[in-house]
């Protein structure tokens, strides 16, 4: 790209069969055209490969997703594109345990996180002060095996309402069924310790200190129909 040349940066995620050599002959087009500057793959070797790229391209939005669509159409992939300039919208679920969503709101308002929390959903009262503190609507859905649909449905018309690019679980002790993780498919992102699977359960933090670990870190993946099957990702602008 010439010296003054206004580029824009694009997050490309894009699921697909895999194959021989198919990240070699991705994004060729815009190889040409511009620098991708992180390209992250990710496949159980049984299931279809996801691909998450970041792409500096001097185009607009159309361009670069006709482009991208050309160049991929051999391997038919679901695409998903966004201009990382646009800040996406995240609606934060929670449940008893505030800390997590609080470290969620303090980074946002330093900026170190490029999202903008347009809601907190929770199971229960408890973070609402918290979320009336950061001046972020609050609804509180409870959920139980008898109410656990309706539930669900109230979830989906919050994130319609809300215009939600992607749900972050912060923390949320409930399972999600596999009907919403596949009406979310792509758009649920699981914040949660690393002590897994080391120590499960309600309470890994008193298991741990009781072994004496000494150390602690956190880890996301996407969510999934089926709990055992993640997609391990390190940078939520992905989602």
């Amino acid at each position: 790209m010439n010296e003054g040349t206004v580029v824009a940066t694009y997050i490309a995620t894009l699921q697909c069969a895999d194959a021989p050599a198919s990240s070699a002959r991705e994004f060729g087009d815009l190889r040409r055209g511009g620098n991708i500057l992180e390209n992250d793959q990710f496949t159980t070797g049984h299931e279809p490969v996801l691909h998450a790229v970041a792409i500096r391209v001097a185009s607009r939005d159309r361009e670069v997703r006709t482009r991208l669509q050309s160049d991929l159409v051999q391997f038919s992939p679901a695409l998903h594109l966004r201009n990382e300039e646009v800040r996406r919208r995240s609606l934060v679920m929670v449940s008893q345990y505030e800390h997590c969503l609080a470290e969620l709101l303090y980074r946002r308002d330093q900026g170190d996180l490029p999202l903008d929390i347009v809601a907190v959903v929770s199971n229960h009262a408890n973070c609402a002060d918290l979320a009336r503190r950061y001046d972020v609507p609050f609804h509180e859905v409870a959920i139980d095996a008898a109410s656990r649909a309706a539930s669900e449905e109230a979830l989906l018309s919050l994130v319609r309402q809300y215009d939600v690019d992607f749900v972050i679980l912060a923390r949320y002790m409930q399972i999600l069924s596999p009907e919403l993780c596949r009406e979310l498919m792509g758009k649920v992102v699981n914040i949660h310790h690393s002590f897994l699977p080391g120590f499960a359960g309600a309470r890994p933090y008193h298991q741990a200190y009781e072994r004496g670990v000494k150390l602690i870190g956190a880890t996301a993946h996407f969510v999934t129909p089926s709990s055992t099957k993640v997609r391990s990702l390190n940078r939520t602008s992905f989602a």
